[in-house]
């Protein structure tokens, strides 16, 4: 298939030796009843039939765009796709793992009718997503809080967003990139960098992506890695507020003692006075964090 017009949707995924996987993300895009999209691969020179897959598909996407050659990780990857693709991006981009997948066939057409009619002012649109181990056949639901002022108060915490549901307004990602000295946090960085209040961000009452387990940042691996790089995140972006300092130090101090927070709520969550205290803490880190 072949599309002329610029689409409602880019779906971006980088791939490196991807075979494996690729066909799950490629018949979930297939399935999708809104064929409004277009899906760019950014490969980092692939030696297995990571390509070949991707040439499989041309007849059953509306469009695929590919580029290939060596990267400097994921998020170089992206801003590749972003940078040779601009004039093709669609009005909402979506960044996918070559192990994810779209939750339904009606996915794209659902968020279509939710974003009809969407102010310019919003920046992202975020659905649900459910964690996937197909090794053991297991899922859960990866949980955010509802309210989008409270994921916008919370943002210093972790990262508020559910990324591989998340679409990001098309001007937006032409005006920033993804910072490349980050390699786990990087989208965590940029929600960061340009969310800056809670009307940018348009909730979405609907299951989008399944994210396999075992990424990056998912792995017991590099998980001390992540943490490093989260801190690093927020420490670059939170910003001073004379008027509140005391909110700047506790998230601050939050960042940096956050193993540490938890490693004390685990040995207080085991007994029924360590709960008590546990809630008073945290009572009274709400009030000091605003």
């Amino acid at each position: 298939m072949t599309m002329t017009a610029t689409p409602c949707f880019t779906i971006i995924t980088s791939t490196w030796n991807a075979a494996a996987t690729l066909p799950r993300l490629l018949d979930s895009l297939a399935a999708q009843t809104c064929h409004d999209f277009n899906w760019i691969v950014q490969d980092g020179a692939s030696s297995d039939a990571t390509l070949d897959i991707v040439e499989r598909y041309r007849d059953r996407l509306p469009e695929i765009l590919t580029a290939g050659g060596r990267d400097d990780g994921i998020y170089d990857a992206w801003n590749k796709a972003i940078d040779r693709w601009q004039d093709k991006l669609g009005e909402w981009v979506l960044f996918l793992g070559a192990d994810d997948a779209l939750a339904g066939p009606d996915v794209l057409a659902a968020v279509k009718e939710h974003l009809t009619g969407c102010p310019e002012t919003v920046l992202y649109a975020t659905g649900r997503m459910t964690l996937m181990d197909y090794a053991q056949g297991t899922s859960h639901p990866a949980d955010y809080p509802a309210d989008c002022a409270e994921r916008f108060r919370q943002r210093f915490y972790g990262m508020p967003l559910a990324h591989p549901a998340t679409f990001h307004r098309r001007s937006m990602l032409l005006q920033n990139r993804f910072d490349t000295s980050f390699r786990i946090a990087g989208d965590y960085d940029l929600v960061l960098r340009t969310w800056t209040s809670p009307q940018q961000l348009q909730p979405l009452p609907l299951h989008v992506t399944v994210m396999a387990l075992g990424g990056i940042s998912s792995s017991t691996e590099t998980r001390q890695a992540c943490a490093r790089e989260k801190r690093r995140a927020i420490c670059k972006n939170l910003p001073f507020d004379k008027k509140a300092p005391c909110r700047y130090f506790v998230l601050l101090a939050d960042a940096y003692a956050f193993p540490a927070k938890i490693a004390l709520k685990n040995a207080l969550q085991r007994f029924s006075a360590g709960k008590h205290l546990w809630k008073l803490l945290h009572k009274l880190h709400k009030r000091l964090a605003g």
